[in-house]
C-alpha cells in the first residue's frame, strides 16, 4: 500500500495476520545491516522478539523507514485479544485514496462513518471524530517551517554568488567588445551573439550545478558513514530524479537571468567606435551599463547584510534555546531504555523485582549519585488515560483526557525537579498501586470488555487509605 518492495525476500503473504502464521518478519535495512552483516542468507533465519521466534521473511530497502525508527516489521493481531477492548485508541489506521478521490472526499466519508460509530457506541466513540492526514504532511509538518527558512537562506546565498557572477560577465562583456565587433562585422547577427553569450552563461551555470551535485553526494555519505552527527541514519536524505530536476531547472534559470544583462550588453555595441579601439577600461562604463553594475554591487552588499543580520539572530536565539529553563536539570543525566517482554515478565511482581535489582545495581556503579524510573522522559511522549471527576452524574459529559507518567520517588530529585507544595510519594504508596494493578491485570482477564460500572465496582474494594 505504500508502493515500498522489500529490499530482498518478500513481504507478508496472505493469511500471514492469522494466529500460528504470525511468527513471520520484514527487517529494516539497519536491523539487517547491524545484525547480519547484510548478508542474504538472513532469509529464513530466525530472530527472537519477546522470546518468541519469528523467521525472516525480507529486507526492506535502506530508504524506507515508516513509521520512523522501526527495527522489525510483524504482522498485526487482529483479534480481540490482540487490539484490546473497544476504546482502545493506540493504533492509526492508514489507507490508500482511489484515483480521483480527494482528501476533503475522504474526509466527509470517514466523518459520516465516525458519527455512526459515535450513536452505536456512545460510551467509547462520543465526542471522538476522524481527521484524515495526507502523509507527507503527517511527515513533513514538524519541519516544515524551518525547511522553509533554510531555502530562504540557501536561496539569498544563491544571489549573492549570481550577483556577483553577474558582475564579472559584465566585465568581461565589456572587455570582449572588440571580439564582438569584429563578429558583428563578419555577418554575426544580434541574436546569433546574443544566442553564444547566454550558452556561455549557461554552460557555467550547469559545471556550477554538477559541482554542487557533486559535493552534495561527498556530503551525504560522509554524514551517513559518521555516527556520531546528529542526522538519522535509518532514513537517509536521497539525491533522487526530482532534485536533479529541480538542480537543473535552477541551473537554467540563474544562467539565463543573470547572463542576459551582460548578453544584451555585449551585443548592443558601436562598431566603429569598438574596432578603432582593442582595449577598453572597465572602470571608465558609464550609462545604463555603469549603473547596472552599481545596482548589483548594491543588491549584492544588501543580501549579504541580510544574510548576516539572519544567521547573528538564528545563533542568538540558539543560544536562548540552549540556556532556557524547562523544569528539568538535564546536567549529568543519563537515560537508557529497558522493555520487559510480556512472555517472561507477566505478572507485576515479577517486572517490580527485575525494577528493585535494577535499581540497586545501578546505583552501586562508581560515578552513579542516584537512579530512578520513569516510563517516559520530559518533553518526550507520555501516556494518555480517560477520567471524570468523583461523583459525576454523567461520566460521558465530565470525561477528560489525562497525560499521566509511572515513575519511582526518586524521579523528581535525579532531575532536579522541585516541588512547590505536598509531598513525595511512600513506599506504601507505590506498593498499594502495584497490589492494584497486579488485581485489576487479573480482573481484566476474567472480564475482557468491563464497562463503567465494571470498573466502579472493582475499585471500591480499594478504599482510599
Amino acid at each position: 500500500m505504500l508502493g515500498a518492495d522489500p529490499l530482498i525476500g518478500r513481504g507478508f503473504a496472505a493469511g500471514e495476520d492469522q494466529e500460528g502464521k504470525d511468527h513471520v518478519a520484514v527487517l529494516s535495512y539497519g536491523f539487517w545491516q547491524r545484525h547480519f552483516a547484510g548478508n542474504a542468507e538472513a532469509l529464513g533465519k530466525t530472530v527472537e522478539l519477546n522470546y518468541q521466534p519469528y523467521t525472516v521473511v525480507g529486507v526492506m530497502p535502506r530508504w524506507f523507514n515508516y513509521p520512523e525508527s522501526i527495527d522489525v516489521w510483524i504482522p498485526i493481531d487482529k483479534t480481540v485479544k490482540g487490539t484490546s477492548a473497544r476504546g482502545n485508541y493506540s493504533f492509526m489506521a492508514i489507507g490508500r485514496l482511489k484515483r480521483g478521490v480527494t482528501v476533503e472526499q475522504a474526509q466527509a466519508d470517514l466523518s459520516t462513518i465516525g458519527a455512526a460509530q459515535a450513536r452505536l457506541y456512545p460510551d467509547t466513540n462520543k465526542d471522538r471524530g476522524v481527521q484524515a492526514v495526507p502523509l507527507k504532511t503527517r511527515i513533513t509538518q514538524g519541519s516544515r517551517p524551518q525547511l522553509w527558512m533554510l531555502l530562504g537562506a540557501v536561496a539569498m546565498v544563491l544571489l549573492v554568488a549570481c550577483a556577483n557572477v553577474a558582475n564579472l560577465l559584465l566585465a568581461r562583456a565589456a572587455r570582449r567588445e572588440h571580439e564582438i565587433a569584429l563578429r558583428a562585422t563578419l555577418g554575426a547577427s544580434r541574436t546569433r551573439i546574443l544566442r553564444q553569450l547566454l550558452t556561455e552563461s549557461l554552460l557555467l551555470s550547469l559545471a556550477g550545478a554538477a559541482l554542487g551535485l557533486g559535493g552534495a553526494s561527498w556530503c551525504m555519505s560522509l554524514a551517513q558513514s559518521t555516527p556520531w552527527l546528529p542526522i538519522p541514519h535509518t532514513n537517509p536524505i536521497r539525491l533522487n530524479m526530482t532534485v536533479l530536476a529541480f538542480t537543473v531547472g535552477v541551473s537554467v534559470l540563474v544562467g539565463v537571468l543573470f547572463g542576459l544583462a551582460p548578453a544584451l550588453e555585449a551585443s548592443c555595441i558601436n562598431l566603429a567606435e569598438a574596432l578603432r579601439e582593442s582595449t577598453r577600461s572597465v572602470v571608465s562604463a558609464g550609462g545604463w551599463r555603469g549603473r547596472l553594475r552599481d545596482a548589483l554591487v548594491v543588491s549584492e552588499v544588501a543580501m549579504s547584510l541580510a544574510l548576516l543580520i539572519g544567521a547573528g539572530l538564528l545563533l542568538r536565539t540558539f543560544a536562548r534555546m540552549r540556556s532556557a529553563d524547562i523544569g528539568v536539570q538535564a546536567d549529568r543525566v543519563l537515560t537508557i531504555a529497558v522493555v520487559l517482554p510480556n512472555t517472561k515478565y507477566a505478572r507485576m511482581s515479577d517486572r517490580r523485582a527485575f525494577y528493585d535489582q535494577l535499581l540497586v545495581r545501578v546505583q552501586a556503579l562508581s560515578g552513579i549519585e542516584d537512579a530512578a524510573l520513569a516510563q517516559t522522559l520530559p518533553l518526550e511522549e507520555d501516556h494518555s488515560w480517560s477520567g471524570y471527576p468523583e461523583g459525576t452524574a454523567d461520566w460521558r459529559t465530565a470525561l477528560v483526557q489525562l497525560r499521566v507518567n509511572f515513575i519511582t520517588p526518586d524521579y523528581f530529585r535525579v532531575l532536579g525537579i522541585p516541588l512547590r507544595a505536598g509531598r513525595n510519594f511512600t513506599s506504601q504508596e507505590i506498593d498499594r498501586a502495584l497490589t492494584v494493578s497486579e488485581q485489576f491485570s487479573d480482573f481484566l482477564k476474567e472480564n475482557p470488555h468491563p464497562g463503567i460500572g465494571e470498573h466502579r465496582e472493582f475499585l471500591s474494594y480499594f478504599p482510599e487509605p
